[in-house]
């Protein structure tokens, strides 16, 4: 059983091109398979990948072919650093493909947002050559679907364009902060099958402002006799109360027919209000409006779970990578470095589509570093189900 759930871990690597001469040493798959299991591991750079290697090179040789030594961490980040970002990207895609499973009847909520690799460029001091990394993460189940490199900050629109056109996006409300409010990326979107609810800002300044005046007339009316409902929640916690109210409108026909032309498939507007309260002081609440347009017009419960949905990108993905697997203060650099990041994407999935275990991220790499029977439960959870071996 060990030896097949594990061989079917290196399998999902057999398609990688290696870029490599003929007189290579280690096979592509074995080096790209110890890493994520390492990764797995709590290991968090090449030297702690290649440590994992050696003290765990017995077992590794039962399902890997390997020589007479384990590889080096000069192996591991040469290897890497020639391993083309995409063609690793493509067989991670399929595999996330595999593991993301929707719960049915919910709305599908698919998060778009970037992240830097703060310490990725040529030198520590220059971070201006750092890798950009924009990912798309399903807030329903916690797991990334794809990511996509970019050109440096400032590049994000490429790669979001290059991201969605490689997920499936039928049935799912795409979700992207103002930098993604765009004709072109609303028309895939609607073109891939999918819905859009896109951030406005002044970056579409006549879109904001008409947006904008008209939530706000509603606003001041109460939306009496609008084609509108709304929606609220109040949440308290790290020492403040915090009221969001969320309205949604079908009245798109007052932004008038050239906008409406303009904006594939625009059904509805929405403004979410966050009312923020600090609780013990006598300090004014704060209050924060934030517009949206839509694809379809959900209702104002539907928007609100879809808004707040898109921000778990964060809090789920960013800060997890950061804190847990310390990717902020990763030293790894250049193209080796958008590589240990996919490790960690895909680690990530691995370690949450183990939901048996009732322990943080970081508490669960751990075991995987102490313990093989569940380092095995959790390489199993994440592929495809084995039939069921029949009792005799």
């Amino acid at each position: 059983m060990e030896a097949s759930v594990l061989a079917e871990l290196a399998r999902r690597f057999d398609s990688l091109k290696d870029p490599r001469r003929p007189n290579r040493v280690f096979p592509l798959v074995s080096l790209v398979t110890i890493a994520v299991l390492a990764v797995l591991c709590n290991a968090n750079s090449w030297a702690a990948v290649a440590r994992f290697a050696q003290l765990e090179y017995e077992w590794l040789k039962g399902f890997l072919v390997l020589p007479k030594r384990h590889p080096s961490r000069q192996t591991f980040e040469r290897v890497f650093a020639l391993l083309k970002t995409q063609c690793l990207e493509e067989c991670i895609v399929k595999w996330f493909a595999l593991m993301s499973q929707w719960s049915g009847g919910a709305l599908k909520g698919v998060s778009v947002d970037g992240k830097g690799l703060r310490h990725s460029g040529g030198h520590a001091w220059d971070e201006s050559g750092m890798a950009y990394l924009v990912s798309a993460f399903a807030s329903e189940n916690g797991l990334v679907l794809a990511q996509q490199e970019t050109e440096g900050k400032g590049q994000e629109l490429a790669g979001i364009r290059q991201l969605l056109h490689v997920l499936e996006l039928k049935g799912c409300v795409v979700t992207i902060d103002a930098l993604g409010c765009q004709k072109d990326i609303a028309q895939t979107i609607v073109e891939a099958g999918g819905d859009y609810c896109l951030a406005v800002k002044d970056n579409q300044p006549k879109l904001f402002e008409k947006v904008s005046t008209l939530l706000e007339e509603g606003l001041l009316e109460q939306f009496a006799g609008w084609d509108a409902q709304s929606d609220q929640t109040t949440n308290a916690g790290h020492g403040r109360i915090e009221t969001r109210t969320v309205w949604v409108s079908g009245d798109v026909q007052y932004l008038g027919k050239e906008l409406l032309e303009q904006w594939p498939s625009l059904a509805a507007i929405a403004v979410v209000q966050s009312r923020r309260q600090v609780v013990g002081k006598d300090a004014q609440p704060t209050i924060a409006r934030r517009y949206y347009i839509l694809s379809r017009k959900f209702s104002a419960a539907q928007v609100q779970a879809v808004v707040r949905g898109h921000w778990a990108i964060e809090n789920s993905l960013h800060h997890v990578l950061d804190v847990t697997y310390g990717e902020d203060a990763s030293r790894i650099r250049r193209n080796s470095a958008t590589n240990f990041s996919r490790l960690r994407r895909v680690t990530l999935n691995m370690l949450r589509k183990e939901e048996e275990t009732k322990d943080s991220i970081a508490g669960k790499r751990q075991r995987c570093a102490l313990s093989r029977e569940y380092r095995l439960k959790v390489i199993a959870a994440s592929l495809p189900q084995q039939p069921a071996i029949p009792k005799a």
